[in-house]
This record gives C-alpha cells, structure tokens and sequence, in this order.
C-alpha cells in the first residue's frame, strides 16, 4: 500500500457467504468516526460498516505514519472471535474476522451497521497541515454463494479527515458541544481567554468582541479609514471597529454611535457575518426560510435575508427556550456560541 505523509490508510475486503444476487443492490460503507483530535491527547478511531449483507467473514488493513501516530490498543465490540494484530515497527495494523463456529461446525454471518472496534492512538506533535488524513480506498469484494459461485461488487468508502489542535489552558471548557468549537477559535487566535485560564463560555460577547474577532480572522491588516463613530473608547477594539466599517461589514448603531460593549444579538451577528462573507466574494445565495420559527417575525427586516443565509448555512439554529424552539433574534449569543458560529462559517467557506 502507498504510504501517505501524516495519513491513515485503510482498505477494507469483506466475504460474504450470501448468494450474489442479494448482494447486488445493497452497498456497503467502512464509517470512520473520529471528530477532532488533540496533541498529546488519545485519540480514538471508531471502525464501523454501514448496509453490511451478510458477511461471514473480513479482513481489515489500517496503515498509519509511525512519525504522528502511536497505537496504544484496540477494543473490539460484540463481534467476538477477532483479531488484532500490529507489524510492529511498521505501521500497520490488521484486523481478520472469520464467521465460524466451531461448536456447530457451521458459518456465523453479521449483516446491517456492525461495529467492528475503537482504535486508540496517541498523537506526540501537531502534524504539518493540522490535519490526519484518513483515505479509505475502494476495494473489489467477493462475495460467494453457498455454490462458491462469486461475483465482484464494488463497495464505497469516503476519506475522512480529522482535524488535530494545540491544546487550551482554560478549565472552565466543559460542555461536549463547543469544546472542539473553543478548540478551533482558540488555535485559530480568533478568541482568547477571560484571563485566569477561563474562557468563560457561557459569557455574553459584545459588538466589540465580534468585531475584533472577525479582525483577527482577516489576518489584522493595517488600517487608513477612521470610523464616525464617538463612543470608542477602549484601544483594543478600534482598529477592529475602524477596518470593519471601512469594509462595510458594520454600519453603527447610529450614524456616530457603535455601542461597542452593548451584547451582540444573533439577527446583528448573521448580518455582519453575511456582510463579512459577501465583502469575501463568497457565495452567499443559500437561503432557507425562518418561517418555521413562531418568533420569526421578531427579525428585523434589515436581517431577514441574512438571517435566512445562516440559517441555510448551519450557522445559527434555533434556541431552546422554556421548551420551545425559537429563531430568538433579539437574543444575545455567548462566547461558546460564537466560537461554534465562527467555525461552521470558516468550515464551510474552506468547502466553497
């Protein structure tokens, strides 16, 4: 197999004892499940197969760059009879399944979403492009009926990539789903922390922190254009604020006032980063209507199109408040809330 710098080659070759004409129109996939992964930290690859006909018997092959990766173990799930086995010092590792039971002399075969197991490896440094590449190659498959008659299927496998951060020192990052959201902002210096290693999660951002943030993310240019605006009175914020009015990504509260420290609503956040995206030449016609919402009509009608943009774009979704889901435009957003806006937007621009 062709080796692949700071990559996870796997390649996948499935028996099945079926007849072939069953295994015709079915299609199975090899699902890695693997979200983020932090230096230093164990990271844990999760091997399943999705639509399995019945199988009776695999053979598992995963190819992994010794100079990124370090296995630690693998746990089988409830197949039973697996094994595992490592070429030490030459970065592979197989797994071989073989349906048979021995007490019955007769074929045991697995169909449907198999779990096959969780790989458990340790990443010592921040691979060069922040990333593992897992490429899954597309194998031809023999299935065999019980008349050994075979057929070659072709079976479908996606590449997946994880993305691999710098830890944070902030311990107050606790809540599931935003910790890669944190993660990301963090290593991407577009949010620091609140100062005694907090990130304080759960605190409202202001217009001014949205708007540094956004600064920080176009690389902090250098900037001619003063603003209008007389109610800027912290240093740290008015380059960000004078660069994003020269930009047209914020027009003011007022035609001379910012409101800097007011909290930033989540109708305002769609509409700068509408604004910042369409500044970026990037396609901003996706559109899903917020009808649904029984609070849609709250939206200002100044943030109705952007609204509409992020909510098609996965960047804002409905809040759960008292048991209802709501658009909740007026609402403010918090800082773990913002890091999650921030890397959907940057996630889905990198796909355009």
């Amino acid at each position: 197999m062709k080796r692949i710098i700071s990559c996870l080659l796997i390649f996948v070759m499935l028996m099945a004892a079926i007849p072939a004409s069953a295994a015709a129109d079915k299609t199975a996939r090899l699902v890695l499940d693997a979200p983020y992964g932090v230096v230093g930290q164990e990271l844990e690859v999760q091997v399943r197969v999705e639509n399995l006909v019945e199988c009776a018997g695999f053979t598992i092959v995963l190819e992994y760059d010794q100079n990124v990766l370090k296995p630690l173990d693998f746990k089988e799930e409830k197949l039973g009879g697996l094994m595992a086995s490592e070429e030490k010092g030459k970065g592979v590792y197989a797994l071989i399944w073989i349906g048979f039971d021995d007490t019955k002399n007769d074929i045991v075969t697995i169909k449907g979403d198999v779990a096959i197991g969780t790989f458990k490896f340790k990443v010592p440094s921040m691979p060069k492009n922040g990333m593992i590449a897992i490429d899954i190659r597309e194998e031809d498959t023999m299935f065999a009926d019980n008349s050994q008659e075979t057929e070659e299927i072709d079976y479908s496998f996606d590449p997946v990539f994880i993305p691999m951060y710098k830890n944070h020192p902030f311990t107050d990052v606790t809540a599931d789903w935003y910790k890669e959201a944190v993660l990301f902002a963090y290593n991407n210096n577009l949010m620091n922390g609140m100062g005694e290693n907090k990130f304080k999660p759960d605190d409202a951002t202001t217009r001014a922190m949205l708007t540094t943030i956004l600064y920080r993310y176009e690389g902090e240019p250098d900037v001619s254009a003063k603003a209008p605006f007389t109610d800027l009175e912290q240093n740290w914020y008015k380059t960000p604020i004078n660069w994003a009015y020269e930009k047209g990504v914020v027009k003011g509260m007022t035609n001379t006032t910012f409101a800097p420290e007011e909290k930033v609503t989540r109708e305002q956040i769609a509409v700068m980063m509408y604004r910042y995206a369409e500044g970026k030449k990037q396609d901003v016609s996706q559109r899903k209507k917020i009808s649904s919402f029984s609070d849609a009509k709250k939206v200002s009608s100044w943030a109705k199109e952007a609204m509409e943009w992020a909510y098609a774009e996965g960047l804002i979704t409905g809040n759960s408040i008292n048991g209802k889901v709501l658009l909740d435009p007026q609402g403010n957003a918090t800082r773990a809330q913002i890091a999650t806006i921030l890397m959907r937007y940057i996630k889905n621009a990198a796909e355009q």
